[in-house]
């Protein structure tokens, strides 16, 4: 997808390692969320739209910020992801996570950290 809207300033993605002990995680998780970002803002809302990821590993955890515009979606749909993904989570990381929705005017940040 960044491919695609290359030439756009509305996708941000960083990544930012502070050690260099090996983290075993489930990529299909955070995948989950990168896909559900652009579902529900970057091809409903090319003009309007942007997405923000971040992701952050720490001394024994991994944390997700990702943040989107919504704005064309209930908060029924956006409960969706968060069902969703909370059974992924409870099957791989019972116990082990944090998981927020905050919704804002028309964006909706995610914040998920994960200790491993």
């Amino acid at each position: 997808e960044q491919i695609r809207y290359a030439k756009s300033e509305k996708i941000k993605f960083e990544i930012v390692f502070f050690h260099s002990e090996e983290l075993r995680l489930y990529p299909m998780i955070l995948l989950f969320f990168i896909e559900s970002a652009f579902q529900y803002s970057i091809h409903n809302l090319i003009n309007e739209a942007y997405i923000n990821i971040s992701i952050n590993t720490y001394n024994k955890g991994v944390f997700l910020k990702l943040e989107f515009t919504a704005s064309n979606h209930s908060d029924i749909e956006i409960n969706e992801i968060g069902i969703k993904v909370q059974k992924l989570l409870n099957n791989a990381y019972p116990e082990l996570y944090r998981l927020e929705f905050k919704r804002n005017g028309n964006s909706l940040t995610i914040f998920l950290r994960i200790s491993l």
